[in-house]
C-alpha cells in the first residue's frame, strides 16, 4: 500500500470517503426570470460513506467497498447527473486518539453519469 500513496509526514492511518450528489439540468423559467431545476425533487440530494480508519503500512485484510444510498426507489431521468468523487483523508494517531491531518488530504472526481 505504501508505494500507491503518497501521504503527508507524520500521518499513521487513512480513511476512503465516498461522496455522491444528483444535479439536475436547469431550463429557463421566463416567470421567475431565472434558471430552475427541471427534476427539483433529485436535484443537489448527496449522501457520503466514510471507510473505517486504515493503519498506514499495514494490511487492509480484505476489500473495501463504500456504498452511497441516495433513497430513489425508480430510475433516475436522463435530466439528472450522478457524480460520484473518492477521496482520502490522513490521520495520526496520538494517545490511542486519531487527529485529522490538515493538509494532503485530495479529493477527485470518479464518474459522471
Amino acid at each position: 500500500m505504501d508505494s500507491f500513496m503518497n501521504a503527508p509526514e507524520g500521518a499513521t492511518h487513512f480513511q476512503l470517503v465516498l461522496a455522491t450528489t444528483v444535479l439536475s439540468d436547469y431550463a429557463y423559467d421566463n416567470s421567475s426570470k431565472s434558471f430552475e431545476p427541471v427534476n427539483p425533487n433529485e436535484n443537489e440530494t448527496n449522501g457520503i460513506a466514510f471507510s473505517t480508519p486504515i493503519a498506514l503500512g499495514g494490511t487492509v485484510g480484505s476489500d473495501t467497498t463504500l456504498t452511497v444510498d441516495l433513497g430513489f426507489t425508480s430510475v433516475l431521468p436522463p435530466t439528472v447527473a450522478v457524480i460520484s468523487a473518492v477521496g482520502i483523508v490522513f490521520f495520526q494517531e496520538i494517545n490511542g486518539q486519531l487527529y485529522e491531518l490538515a493538509t494532503n488530504n485530495a479529493m477527485r472526481i470518479e464518474a459522471i453519469g
